[in-house]
């Protein structure tokens, strides 16, 4: 498989991206570079950005295996056979898509601010001192099992990475995406 094909290819690719976006265009001029915390952040991306995906696969994999063969079983339909929109424009697809997950994945989020036992796992991500771009890894990995568990239950099978809404949006798009949050790094459970 060519370099540019595997995964951390572009893992490593994106990041640093980031990080000169993030030192051509700071958002904290005073940020350095070797930030407090900067070496557990890169620990959260490679487990995080990796690892934990290939470790929920294995375990996944045969749940939905078991799943769509009880399914078949019942006489009932596939979860994947539900094509609700096929017929619809793909903007209109797109559109609702995106609706909805955006509003699914900001229900989550609160769910994990105001229900104190999701906050335990939750307030690993808010530990960070400052934020950046390989900060957004760092979320305990209960986190991922909630998101790819409730997101598909709603019709969505491939979660995207999640964008976290402490992350300030600019323009039109402050608007449409994940709720335009405040710019404070803490958040305490039941005030989301």
């Amino acid at each position: 498989m060519p370099i540019f094909a595997q995964y951390y290819f572009w893992l490593t690719a994106i990041s640093l991206i980031c990080f000169a976006l993030e030192r051509i265009a700071p958002w904290r001029r005073q940020q350095k570079v070797l930030r407090e915390g900067i070496w557990q952040d890169l620990f959260w991306l490679v487990f995080n950005g990796h690892y934990l995906g290939m470790i929920l696969a294995l375990i996944t994999g045969g749940l939905v295996t078991r799943l769509n063969g009880f399914l078949h079983d019942q006489g009932l339909p596939l979860p994947e056979s539900l094509a609700l929109l096929a017929g619809a424009p793909l903007w209109l697809q797109f559109g609702v898509f995106f609706l909805l997950k955006d509003f699914i994945e900001w229900n989550i989020h609160r769910l994990l601010h105001n229900v104190p036992w999701l906050w335990e796992f939750h307030k690993l991500h808010h530990s960070m001192k400052r934020l950046d771009g390989i900060g957004n890894f760092r979320f305990h990995w209960a986190e991922i099992v909630l998101y790819k568990t409730l997101l598909p239950a709603a019709g969505h099978s491939r979660n995207q990475q999640h964008r976290h809404p402490h992350h300030r949006h600019h323009g039109p798009w402050r608007w449409i995406s994940t709720t335009p949050m405040s710019d404070s790094t803490t958040a305490p459970c039941g005030t989301f």
